[in-house]
């Protein structure tokens, strides 16, 4: 049995597979699968994948019969064909430094993590900037506790291209619920962890690609509001402290009105109204709830 179960949701990735199968194929720890879920493409991705499998046998081709039409629900639909002891989430256009699996697989199985955060880069084909923070000092032994881990991870201080055992990722779980679902069941595997460990090797994330889901302006990404939200119950039903709260509830709300005002700067009412109607109205409320009772607990 494959240690790593890696998952690819792949989408028009003619261009990126041939560095996405090297940058695999290249690494120094070599017990690991790959499920590349291919989401109909109109490019030659489908070829590419099919060659790869036929010549290495821990790539497999996963074909949903409906299109997926999001990374999320590609690796939604992975999940069941999961077969190694830990998983590892990459995008068609990331890569990774050769070692990363192994610098990874040696804290989960040498200092009992249930999470490894590699050092995670920005990568624009030109120039790379780090995302997040680092260890302090550079001390790579350093253990984050998971309530830690979770308010690091709210506004991205740490990443969320982790590797973590497969027994703690099924337990949390993922649904694809909405459009950043997998950024909301991430925050909560770090609460759930009880051992978050750093590994000093690097993961690439690609910023030049204008057709991934993440660029543009889109009234699904009201999404992030909505989870940021379920988030805060989160963090008010764990016992954050009262202040923690408040500045996160505050955030919220700001956002909330900058979600109120992009849809009328940026026609967002008119393209996609009844969505992002929908999703503010069912916040409104729950919100200003969640406010009164932060300032009863003042009192």
């Amino acid at each position: 049995m494959s240690e790593i179960s890696v998952v690819v949701p792949i989408y028009n990735g003619e261009k990126f597979i041939p560095t996405l199968i090297d940058t695999l194929c290249n690494q120094t720890y070599k017990s690991f699968e790959v499920l590349l879920v291919e989401d109909h493409s109109s490019d030659n991705s489908k070829e590419l994948i099919k060659e790869i499998c036929s010549k290495d046998n821990r790539f497999i081709l996963l074909e949903p019969n409906d299109k997926r039409g999001t990374a999320v629900r590609g690796q939604e639909y992975a999940l069941p064909f999961c077969h190694g002891k830990y998983h590892f989430f990459m995008s068609q256009d990331d890569f990774l430094d050769s070692d990363l699996f192994e610098k990874c697989i040696d804290k989960l199985e040498n200092y009992g993590a249930d999470v490894v955060i590699p050092n995670c880069i920005l990568f624009d084909g030109v120039t790379n900037k780090k995302l997040g923070i680092y260890p302090e000092n550079n001390d790579y032994t350093v253990t984050l506790d998971s309530k830690s881990a979770f308010e690091l991870s709210l506004d991205w201080r740490i990443h969320g291209f982790t590797m973590e055992s497969m027994k703690l990722f099924n337990k949390v779980g993922l649904k694809a619920e909405y459009y950043n679902s997998e950024e909301y069941y991430k925050r909560i595997l770090y609460l759930k962890a009880e051992r978050i460990m750093f590994a000093n090797s690097n993961f690439y994330y690609r910023q030049n690609n204008p057709d991934a889901i993440t660029k543009g302006r889109k009234a699904i990404q009201v999404d992030i509001l909505t989870t940021d939200f379920l988030l805060y119950k989160v963090m008010a039903k764990e016992g954050f402290s009262l202040e923690i709260c408040k500045e996160r509830l505050k955030y919220i709300m700001n956002e909330y009105f900058k979600w109120y005002l992009r849809g009328i700067r940026y026609g967002l009412w008119y393209k996609n109204n009844f969505y992002l109607l929908r999703s503010l109205f069912d916040l409104f409320i729950p919100i200003i709830k969640e406010n009164l009772k932060l300032k009863g607990r003042e009192k």
